[in-house]
């Protein structure tokens, strides 16, 4: 490795350590760098994945993404429950907010067509609609004994789903289901996952998580096998 390349593959992994992510336009000269030299692409990948991280281009957009024992600029999962639920709710708490991120990007991407987005945003209200619909009808269609074995508990959550808007436990700010998801979706917003738009409850999809989603989670095993599961309850929905 030449000196010039050593310093262009140092220049661009700083760069994203300290920004998460490079666009095009944002700086030209270490865009090209990574696209056009390979030796600096194999250099900032090393470096990368010495400290846990993969790199990825999606569109226009160099990222830098922490592996999942990345605990450094990653989250563990009781940093992650603290983040989107608070320190004082229990991992009930925490699996309801991942079931309403799935139910969320099921709704919002389908895989079909040359990108995965289905929609553009989707309205609070909607979403709240769905999650009870999705955990009504999956609490009926599966037994304790399959939910085992998928590895999701459809009763539980929707137990606690319904317990929200009395439970005091989880704190002023969640204790009702519109607030719950408000916190979870500000946390996606804080991520550039989402535009959450407050005051109108809206929910927009950005270009980051477009191209999270048409580059890297929809070719994920758990994410067809749950897929799979979610398309099972609309089907038995419908009949």
């Amino acid at each position: 490795m030449t000196q010039e390349t050593f310093q262009k593959a140092a220049d661009l992994y700083a760069y994203l350590l300290k920004y998460h992510q490079l666009e095009r336009d944002d700086d030209r000269t270490l865009y090209q760098a990574y696209v056009e030299d390979l030796e600096v692409q194999k250099a900032v990948k090393r470096l990368g994945a010495a400290a846990q991280f993969d790199l990825a281009l999606y569109g226009n957009t160099i990222y830098l993404i922490p592996q999942q024992d990345n605990t450094t600029f990653g989250y563990t999962r009781s940093e992650l429950k603290n983040r989107l639920v608070g320190s004082n709710a229990s991992y009930e708490a925490y699996n309801l907010a991942m079931f309403i991120i799935l139910v969320f990007l099921m709704e919002c991407y389908d895989a079909n067509g040359e990108t995965s987005k289905a929609r553009d945003f989707m309205k609070e209200e909607e979403l709240e609609d769905l999650v009870e619909q999705y955990l009504r009808e999956g609490s009926a269609l599966y037994s304790e004994e399959e939910e085992k074995k998928m590895g999701i508990s459809f009763h539980k959550l929707y137990e606690h789903y319904n317990a929200l808007s009395g439970s005091e436990s989880l704190g002023a700010k969640v204790k009702t289901k519109e607030g719950f998801i408000s916190k979870i979706m500000s946390f996606l917003s804080a991520q550039q996952l989402v535009d959450y738009v407050r005051e109108d409850h809206m929910i927009l999809l950005t270009p980051k998580l477009n191209a999270f989603m048409d580059f890297d989670l929809l070719n994920r095993t758990n994410y067809d096998r749950v897929e799979a599961m979610f398309e099972t309850i609309k089907e038995e929905h419908h009949e």
